[in-house]
């Protein structure tokens, strides 16, 4: 069993301003359909739809510090080069085929974004915002074109400047990143991709491709490159010169970069009118497009689809999405030296269809997250595909918040039971469901009922002198009271244990054609809660999500799954005296160990003289030395019946009540029974011979469970016999008990 573990991120948070007021961090965009990527221990967030508009604003979450940053402008537009550059006339370029640039630095109060970028804006306000349903059926049969829209179509479209609605978009960034060239206009589901050099390590680049930028009949065509090199110190968009045939328009595809090719692979989706399947690639270093021809079961078309580049395998993997009539689960995995697709029968449980998941490749195993179902309901469920077994894993969340909840209405106290099974520790868990949350139906099927986990004795969590807390160390584990250990050593029997390696336990299964059971995975911590158009980006072991959107509702909240938490030492073994406590109840009229036999009516009663002295002051006394009792072997015990004393031991033993007043009738000299054919007078009776053994033995707490139990019995007809009873075995509580309803007789 693994062990994953869901943490929340402050991201929402502005960290303020340093006193410049050049250098204010932003809070995190509530945004959906926008893209992530991790460089240089930062996530680069850029474009997105927020239920009004798209974005164009790149910001930067700094991992380290825990903090959002817009990067600072620089450079005034002097030309149609766009903002943070001004080209030179004559069309002068650089060898990547990007403008040259004259950095200009700008004046303290001068606008952060260009005329030109101002007038796209613009007409995007202008027009309402044309965002396509992830379900909308596009008109088929129209080819998309494949020229690439250049920028200074766009923007020559208006030139007015204006004073943007959305001033927070365009404040002065952070002065220690700074960023320069013309930003591509605001757009959502497009896809980013990091390409890096594998000779050097600093030079890198991410590579914007199509999107919707909410206007016109087709989505974008167009390709932008952000340089994030030298460490992304200095950032610089630039529209390089790309020769061969790109792919054209296109919006809710996907693109992942492989290495040992240099190649962005881009599976397309919908281009604004029909849905698509075929495959691009876009070599880096030449920028030369390509259209991969494949074999084998080629994926069927569809959009808002997922992917992701197992680099240990060298296969891509697509998953899901929307065809135009409904939503996909299957698989397909194409190998990037053959370009031959297959679609294998993965084992474990199959994910729900759905569109708008994501797909993250991490260490050999492919991680889904969200994603929109059937009536687009949400998800919130992470499923992990391990690529050596072929199987989707049974991954268990260790608590789920359902979406939109607030976290002072979420109850999360929780049963935990520890066990240890072959060294390790197992943690299992079953969540409590709010009393206001009703069971959540997702595609026609409701959740399973929720359980609890009691403690050993069924009883739920206790609390008692010597039992302390045993700290874990984090909001994970929480506190724990020692007697709530169940270990798998815990129910004893000496001579099965003597038997049995102390390893662990075996498990196998009780069907010899049971098909194999796939790995568990147990996810600690509270994640996501259920959306679709977010973002998964891999960053060493972890995973941070971000952002998206449930049915109205636009997030812009983040996690991050640690995939591999380091492990912590911690107590999961029970203490001496609560496996003391456990065992005990073994050795009750046990043969196995006995050092004393008790001669009862004829019969046998087996006890040990150690735990018989600890409990009882009476036969501490029997075994010391002097007396006859501590060097017999056998003791007999008169003037009680076996039942009773067998009561009394069992109590010594385990604690329990004697249970002989299942029933009450208050009128002893009824005939009525227990339904065990028990009469109320017998019943009486074999409390009060339990009570006189209570007493003769010092078992002071035994006397008082058979006070309460003979209270009930306490009546006009019986009262002079129970008082007789108290006097005889100093049972104070029932004496007083008896008094009180002599002096009011007159009164009943």
């Amino acid at each position: 069993m693994e062990i994953m573990k869901w943490s929340e991120i402050a991201s929402s948070r502005s960290s303020g301003n340093d006193g410049n007021s050049n250098n204010v961090s932003p809070g995190a965009p509530t945004i959906k359909n926008h893209s992530v990527t991790y460089f240089a221990n930062h996530l680069y967030c850029f474009g997105g739809y927020d239920g009004r508009r798209n974005h164009l604003t790149l910001l930067l979450y700094s991992i380290k510090e825990e903090r959002w940053i817009r990067p600072h402008h620089v450079g005034n537009v002097t030309s149609a080069g766009g903002e943070g550059s001004a080209v030179l006339e004559g069309g002068n370029t650089n060898n990547d085929g990007a403008p040259m640039e004259v950095v200009v630095h700008e004046e303290e109060g001068a606008s952060e974004l260009p005329d030109a970028q101002l007038g796209i804006q613009q007409q995007q306000q202008q027009q309402p915002q044309q965002q396509p349903h992830d379900e909308a059926q596009l008109a088929p049969g129209e080819e998309a074109s494949a020229q690439l829209q250049q920028p200074q179509q766009l923007q020559q479209q208006q030139l007015q400047p204006f004073v943007p609605p959305y001033q927070h978009d365009y404040v002065a960034g952070d002065r220690s990143i700074l960023i320069s060239g013309n930003p591509p206009p605001g757009r959502n589901g497009h896809s980013a991709t990091l390409a890096t050099d594998p000779d050097d390590e600093e030079n890198a680049r991410i590579i914007i491709i199509g999107g919707w930028l909410g206007t016109g009949p087709l989505a974008a065509s167009d390709m932008h490159v952000l340089d994030i090199s030298n460490g992304g110190r200095r950032l610089r968009w630039y529209q390089p010169a790309v020769r061969g045939t790109p792919p054209g328009p296109c919006n809710m595809h996907s693109a992942d970069y492989v290495p040992a090719r240099r190649e962005v692979y881009v599976f397309r989706g919908g281009n604004g009118r029909e849905y698509l399947n075929d495959l691009h690639a876009l070599n880096v270093d030449t920028m030369v497009w390509r259209k991969v021809e494949t074999t084998g079961e080629i994926p069927q078309q569809r959009a808002n689809h997922s992917s992701a580049f197992l680099e240990e395998t060298g296969e891509l993997f697509v998953f899901g999405g929307w065809n135009g009539m409904e939503r996909l689960n299957d698989i397909h995995i194409l190998d990037t030296e053959t370009s031959n697709w297959t679609c294998p029968r993965a084992g474990g449980t199959l994910p729900h269809p759905r569109a708008g998941m994501t797909l993250t490749a991490l260490r050999g195993r492919i991680y889904l997250f969200g994603g929109s179902g059937t009536s687009s309901k949400c998800f919130q469920d992470l499923q992990i595909l391990d690529r050596d077994e072929m199987a989707w894993l049974d991954v268990t969340p260790f608590e789920t918040v359902p979406h939109g909840m607030q976290r002072n209405q979420y109850e999360a106290n929780t049963y935990r039971d520890l066990s240890q099974v072959n060294g390790s520790v197992q943690q299992q868990h079953v969540p409590l469901r709010p009393h206001n949350d009703h069971p959540i139906v997702q595609d026609g099927m409701q959740e399973p009922p929720q359980f609890h986990f009691a403690d050993f004795d069924g009883s739920g969590p206790q609390s008692g002198a010597g039992q302390a807390d045993v700290a874990f160390g984090d909001g994970v584990h929480g506190n724990h009271r020692a007697g709530a250990f169940t270990s798998s050593r815990a129910d004893w029997r000496s001579r099965e244990l003597a038997a049995q390696p102390r390893s662990g336990v075996v498990n196998a299964s009780p069907n010899p054609n049971d098909e194999d059971t796939v790995a568990r995975v147990v996810i600690h911590g509270r994640g996501p809660g259920r959306r679709a158009g977010h973002t998964a980006t891999a960053v060493s072991r972890k995973i941070y999500i971000f952002g998206g959107s449930c049915g109205a509702d636009y997030l812009n909240d983040f996690y991050v799954l640690d995939t591999d938490p380091p492990p912590k030492a911690m107590v999961s073994e029970p203490t001496s005296l609560h496996l003391i406590e456990r065992r005990m109840g073994h050795f009750f009229n046990d043969e196995e160990f006995s050092d004393v036999t008790f001669i009862v009516q004829g019969r046998k009663v087996y006890g040990h003289k150690m735990v018989l002295a600890i409990v009882s002051d009476c036969f501490r006394a029997m075994f010391t030395a002097g007396f006859r009792e501590s060097s017999s072997s056998e003791i007999e015990i008169t003037d009680c019946s076996y039942d009773a004393f067998l009561s009394v031991m069992e109590y010594i033993y385990t604690g329990a009540h004697p249970n002989v007043c299942e029933t009450v009738d208050k009128n002893p000299s009824s005939n009525s029974n227990d339904g065990k054919g028990n009469s109320a007078s017998d019943r009486l009776s074999r409390i009060v011979e339990i009570l006189e053994l209570a007493d003769r033995f010092f078992l002071d707490h035994l006397k008082q469970v058979c006070e309460t139990q003979l209270q009930t019995f306490v009546n006009l007809d019986s009262v002079e016999y129970l008082l007789q009873v108290a006097q005889k075995t100093n049972a104070m509580q029932l004496l007083a008990i008896c008094e009180h309803l002599m002096r009011n007789r007159g009164n009943l």
